[in-house]
């Protein structure tokens, strides 16, 4: 893939990795609701080294992490989660490291 230029200062762009966000917004119980029934959002970020600019892009498609769809349970708090959520909706641990602890366990 070509450098991608900052449109501040025209440095090139370093990427810094793939993240997970969560659509939604919590207000009380029907906003708990919302938040684990809610989509999420996978974004490719990049920093510019130079000015400190971020700028998030679409995955491509053939690129895109599957999102699991089978429900778990936070090996921290205990808490059920669905299987689109990638953090705890309680403690806030990512799904990978409840995966990690339960593995080491």
């Amino acid at each position: 893939m070509e450098a991608l230029k900052c449109l501040r200062c025209d440095a090139d762009m370093e990427y810094s990795g793939r993240e997970q966000f969560q659509l939604g917004e919590e207000r009380g119980y029907t906003g708990l609701l919302a938040v684990m029934t809610a989509e999420s959002l996978q974004v490719d970020i990049y920093k510019c080294p130079d000015c400190g600019k971020i700028e998030f892009f679409q995955p491509r498609a053939r690129e895109t992490v599957r999102q699991p769809k089978t429900n778990w349970t936070c090996s921290q708090c205990g808490f059920y989660n669905l299987g689109r959520v990638h953090a705890c909706q309680s403690c806030g641990v990512t799904r990978a490291w409840s995966e990690d602890r339960r593995r080491k366990e």
